[in-house]
């Protein structure tokens, strides 16, 4: 058997990140928004099939650009029915295990790292990913990057919602505020897709007005 698959010449969005990371520079806070809206618009089309499914590995480094420069999610092989009832120890490992090889760590929700028995996970997994990447679509790195770099345990990090914004870093307030509430630690404080879609055109038409 044999896969065609479309090729994006103009790359991935980590290859932009890095770009603009060489370059000192960082993402206009309008096309962040674009960008970023185009994002949610493609999990969205998950989030409401029915049966809901999670893409569980959302990252720059899965979101290409179209010849129109729209984002466009990739490599869904990480992808899974997303509601998911954890009646058994076994079923707490077993899915554990799925997220640790299928998920990168440093976007991975908490509730993937630790999996409880009797715990309910749905599609906001990915609502908390989407809260990193925005992060990292705006900081150039993703919030768990010092972290990484220092050794120190991302699990820990990550559980405990250690998240740290850049002083004085000429975003809109509504930036962190976006991040922040994608990146509830409680999954049930976590807002669904389209409430995040929702804030977020708010926040591009607020920005838009005010330039």
């Amino acid at each position: 058997m044999h896969i065609v698959m479309p090729y994006y010449s103009r790359g991935s969005l980590q290859d932009r990140i890095e770009l603009l990371a060489r370059k000192g520079d960082r993402i206009h806070e309008d096309r962040l928004w674009d960008v970023f809206l185009g994002i949610c618009e493609g999990v969205k089309a998950m989030h409401i099939h029915e049966p809901p499914y999670a893409h569980r590995d959302l990252k720059p480094a899965n979101v290409m650009f179209a010849d129109d420069n729209s984002p466009i999610i990739m490599d869904l092989g990480s992808a899974a029915p997303a509601r998911v009832e954890i009646r058994t120890m076994q079923e707490a490992r077993v899915l554990q295990d799925i997220a640790a090889e299928r998920c990168s760590m440093q976007y991975r929700a908490p509730e993937l790292f630790n999996v409880e028995y009797g715990a309910h996970i749905d599609e906001r997994t990915d609502i908390w990913s989407l809260g990193c990447l925005l992060y990292a679509l705006a900081f150039l790195e993703s919030p768990f990057e010092q972290d990484y770099q220092r050794g120190n345990s991302i699990a820990l990090a990550v559980l405990g919602g250690n998240v740290k914004f850049p002083e004085n870093s000429g975003y809109s307030k509504q930036l962190e505020e976006t991040i922040t509430m994608m990146m509830a630690v409680n999954l049930m404080e976590r807002p669904f897709i389209e409430q995040v879609i929702q804030t977020v055109q708010l926040a591009k038409d607020t920005h838009e007005n005010r330039v």
